[in-house]
């Protein structure tokens, strides 16, 4: 019988002392810049952040070292590499001589391009590891622990990733591992994040091994393009079972086409696709198909496992349309699941309270009784919840009906938080009319649905005593003018920070109401000329020092009671780091 596979520690990497960045540069715009301020502003590290590069003195106003010998304070346990692939393997020297524990290689130009560098990469990999030193990467965009505060990453909108929660989330590609940290908008808490490139040391299991073990995370993703070694990732399926903990895998190489990009991108090899996906089954682990599929799986499950003493698969049916309902339920058995059974109790008083022409045996049909009768759908929506057969409601709407709607929602919110149901909405209609459904929807115990403008009303709603900000890109906020009118026309005070990324003045849905109802020409006024057509208390900040001071204005105005819109313009990329610096202080 083999031996068990062993699995790294990297406990000191996602949580050093002291992180040396090679490469740092002084330069705005540049991802050298951008990794030295994420280590150094926009991280917690007790021994700071120390900027090498033989070309700069300073750094953000930082001593600069030659190489990383060269400074003579307490050990470095990371060094992030930010050279050219011809110049990694003196830094590795250099980096094993002072006694460095980990590398984490951003540099590309490895085992992807070919033989050549796939030779470079595995004589790299040896250097390190005869010094004792593990190898994060290479080609790969770093890694953010949000739980401890420690974002050793290239990404100039890292500062903004703030919301740490139960997931776990291990990707080969940095692309699609930056599009489900994104996902920390719609309310996913993702307390760790990893992304190791070509894996030419460290890999996939290793990173997946570490959150079974910390008891924050609760739930696994993965985006996976290949195995390095199979039988290390089998060990860990079967521990993250034994732990309780589902993972949830976006696994690429489907087809011929697939499988060739994967090994172009990481070098990774794909695999036989049958045969992963009968192994994934074996082992518990959840495949999806696409990247909306992981971010809503994962959302699902970490509320999920928040539910005490209930078991959230059995699921109630429930909605104000029977077609809606009888669809529902049919997608529900043919993922192999069951509908909850009532007790003998809840369905006779079900049945007495119910409309006759709708039905309650699960799935449960309202009909549109609902919107004429104030007190059924609470009536109802309560002995369904408090029934300790039902674990969990799919709420599954198919339109929007305006504030009967927001009833209805607000009321499933309600009960389902105070009876500790997990409450799944399902949001069927492209067309909002009313902002404020999804906007209830987006909070509590429910999957969040809509923009971020739209929660973050939600929340000013469910928690009327704190402060509710969006952060916005000008794209994002092209497409929220309902909801920000909402919060003017409903009284609801709410902090919208948007990042004027283009210089373009307003469009889309903001563009549209300015123009009919204020005679705002197309193009022809910056957003906060359209804000304040809106009714919001806007300004243009166009000086990335006045930033904290804008920004506590703006709180003051919101705590008294006023809906404010903070357009930061000119040096996009400045602004949005000063802003997230901020909020996460």
């Amino acid at each position: 019988m083999s031996p068990s596979p062993a699995f790294a520690d990297i406990s000191r990497l996602v949580r050093p002392h002291r992180v040396a960045v090679v490469g740092a540069s002084d330069r705005p715009g540049s991802l050298r810049y951008s990794t030295y301020y994420n280590v150094r502003n926009n991280s917690v590290i007790a021994g700071g952040a120390v900027p090498v590069n033989p070309r700069y003195e300073t750094v953000l106003g930082d001593r600069c070292y030659p190489h990383v010998s060269d400074f003579s304070g307490d050990p470095i346990d990371v060094a992030i590499v930010l050279v050219t692939a011809d110049r990694v393997l003196d830094v590795v020297k250099d980096c094993a001589a002072s006694g460095v524990r980990y590398l984490v290689v951003l540099s590309s130009g490895f085992s992807e391009t070919g033989q050549a560098g796939r030779a470079q990469q595995e004589q790299m990999v040896r250097l390190a590891r005869a010094s004792g030193m593990r190898v994060y990467g290479p080609n790969s965009p770093g890694l953010a622990n949000i739980a401890d505060r420690v974002l050793l990453s290239m990404s100039p909108v890292a500062g903004a990733d703030v919301t740490s929660g139960p997931v776990g989330l291990v990707t080969q590609g940095g692309g699609l591992g930056r599009a489900l940290m994104q996902w920390m908008d719609r309310g996913l808490g993702i307390g760790l994040w990893c992304s190791p490139g070509n894996e030419a040391d460290l890999d996939i299991a290793d990173f997946v091994n570490h959150m079974v073990e910390d008891d924050r995370i609760r739930v696994i993703g993965a985006v996976v393009e290949g195995f390095s070694t199979g039988r290390k990732f089998l060990e860990v399926a079967r521990r993250a079972r034994e732990a309780g903990k589902p993972i949830v895998i976006l696994k690429i190489g489907r087809s011929e086409y697939g499988q060739k990009t994967a090994a172009s991108h990481t070098a990774s090899i794909a695999g036989n696709d049958a045969v992963a996906s009968a192994v994934f089954a074996q082992y518990g682990v959840v495949r999806v198909d696409d990247v909306d599929e992981l971010g809503e799986a994962l959302h699902l499950f970490s509320r999920a496992l928040e539910v005490a003493g209930r078991d959230a698969t059995r699921t109630c049916v429930y909605s104000f349309s029977g077609g809606t309902a009888s669809l529902a339920a049919d997608l529900v058995g043919s993922a192999g699941l069951e509908l909850a059974t009532f007790e003998p109790a809840t369905s006779a008083a079900l049945t007495a309270r119910a409309p006759a022409f709708g039905f309650v045996d699960n799935p449960v049909d309202l009909t549109t009784k609902v919107f004429t009768d104030a007190e059924l759908n609470r009536a109802m929506f309560e002995l369904i919840c408090n029934d300790p057969n039902v674990g969990s409601v799919l709420f599954a709407m198919p339109a929007d009906y305006g504030e009967n709607t927001v009833a209805v929602c607000r009321d499933a919110v309600e009960i389902a938080q105070s009876t500790g149901t997990l409450l799944i909405p399902v949001w069927m209609a492209p067309h909002y009319v009313s902002t404020r459904p999804r906007s209830y929807l987006g909070w509590g115990n429910s999957t969040p649905l809509g923009s971020s403008l739209g929660l973050a009303l939600g929340a000013k709603v469910a928690a009327p005593d704190k402060l509710s900000v969006c952060f916005l890109g000008d794209a994002a906020f092209g497409q929220c003018g309902l909801e920000l009118e909402t919060a003017v026309r409903n009284k609801i005070p709410v902090l919208c920070v948007l990042v004027n990324n283009s210089e373009m003045t307003g469009y889309g849905d903001h563009q549209r109401i300015a123009e009919e109802r204020f005679g705002l020409k197309a193009l022809s006024g910056r957003y906060t000329e359209i804000g304040a057509a809106l009714g919001a208390e806007s300004s243009r900040i166009t000086n990335p020092d006045e930033v904290a001071a804008s920004i506590q204005k703006g709180i003051a105005r919101v705590e008294a009671g006023a809906v404010v819109l903070l357009e930061f313009v000119t040096a996009p990329l400045r602004h949005r780091i000063a802003a997230a610096t901020v909020f996460a202080s």
